[in-house]
């Protein structure tokens, strides 16, 4: 699961060739549930949060920096979630 795509989108897959189950391939994954409004996220403490599916996704349209860079995420609060290593501060979300 990434956080570039906001919650509740549509999914990328990459490389799919008509095989039976989509997820069998790799691609950009964002969160997604049957809540309305938003997704329920375990978060790294143990804590489970509800994520509005409009919360500040940032640029969508940059480029995802390398794994390894150490670069904040250009995705807003949502990408600063799912960023191990950027430096992000999330703040109040």
């Amino acid at each position: 699961m990434t956080t570039i795509l906001p919650p509740n989108s549509s999914i990328c897959v990459f490389g799919n060739s008509g095989s039976i189950s989509a997820h069998l391939f790799p691609g950009i994954w964002t969160a997604t549930s049957e809540h309305p409004g938003g997704v329920q996220v375990a978060m790294s403490d143990g804590s489970v949060r509800f994520i509005n599916n409009n919360i500040d996704t940032g640029n969508l349209a940059a480029i995802a920096p390398a794994a390894d860079s150490g670069a904040g995420s250009p995705y807003g609060v949502w990408g600063a979630l799912g960023s191990k290593n950027g430096g992000d501060t999330v703040g109040d979300f």
